[in-house]
């Protein structure tokens, strides 16, 4: 895999993401995450983050930080399926503006993240929110791209 198409569906913005965006060092630490993210519980972050996942068949992974008040931070979906459903849905049930249009998805495979409120009322500084669901949107498609 070559690269994901990253956005942010609340602002529209786009990059490419490659695997050397990724810094290997920490391959083992986020691959334990991603794996306990689908925890009934999630998994702790930082000590002040939950981050829980699904796998919805035929669609992808959908992934969303909670800060320890179980205020949700961002969601993202990672997908690879075509004529998967996920990114109508991340729209349709968005409680803040999107940006992007619901029946114009990214090309397979990408990333797409949504704001949701607990980044937009600035519970805690988030900047790097972006980053990590990149990172763990690798470890989900294509681990060793990123070793």
């Amino acid at each position: 895999m070559e690269y994901l198409n990253h956005i942010i569906i609340n602002s529209g913005h786009y990059k490419k993401s490659f695997p050397i965006d990724v810094n290997n060092k920490y391959f083992f630490a986020l691959k334990r995450v991603y794996k306990e993210s689908f925890n009934i519980d999630g998994v702790t972050l930082l000590d002040k983050y939950i981050v829980k996942s699904t796998k919805v068949d035929g669609h992808g992974v959908v992934t969303t930080i909670f800060n320890l008040y179980n205020i949700p931070i961002m969601t993202s979906a990672f997908v690879s399926e075509e004529g998967s459903k996920i990114w109508e849905v991340l729209h349709s049930s968005s409680n803040l503006p999107v940006a992007t249009d619901s029946t114009n998805p990214p090309e397979v495979p990408y990333i797409a993240d949504r704001l949701e409120i607990g980044f937009v009322l600035k519970v805690d500084r988030v900047e790097w929110t972006a980053d990590f669901s990149r990172c763990l949107a690798w470890i989900h498609f294509s681990p060793n791209s990123i070793l």
